[in-house]
Parts: C-alpha cells; sequence; structure tokens
C-alpha cells in the first residue's frame, strides 16, 4: 500500500466511524440531558442542542486517523 492511499484510507475510516458515532453520543446527551438549553439572549440556538456531538465528531476522527496510521506504519 502507497503512502497516499494510506493517508485516504485512514481518514475515510475515520470519517466513517464518527459518522457512525455521532448519533449515538446524540442519543446518550439528550438520555442523560447533557444539552445547552437556550437560557439567554447571547445563545442564537432555539431549542436545547447536545454539548459534545461535534466535539467529539472531530476528535475521533483525528484520533483514528492517527491509530490507522500508527498501525500501518
Amino acid at each position: 500500500m502507497n503512502e497516499t492511499s494510506l493517508y485516504l484510507f485512514a481518514f475515510f475510516s475515520a470519517l466513517l466511524s464518527s459518522f457512525l458515532l455521532a448519533p449515538v453520543c446524540r442519543f446518550f446527551a439528550v438520555k442523560f440531558k447533557v444539552l445547552d438549553a437556550p437560557s439567554s439572549n447571547i445563545k442564537t440556538h432555539k431549542i436545547s442542542t447536545p454539548y459534545f456531538n461535534f466535539k467529539k465528531f472531530k476528535r475521533n476522527t483525528i484520533r483514528l486517523s492517527n491509530i490507522v496510521l500508527a498501525w500501518f506504519n
């Protein structure tokens, strides 16, 4: 496997797993009420929003890319 395809494989496998984990994180955030409620005029959202949905997505993509790259090197 050449280096370019290795990086593409690492990125897309991490991206796919993050897309699969994001709804799971959102489900548990709603279930356990880990939500940011629009309680002041500063906040622009109108409904409650899970705290850690996008953060987990971004963090998982970076971590899994690093794991896959370390595994093949």
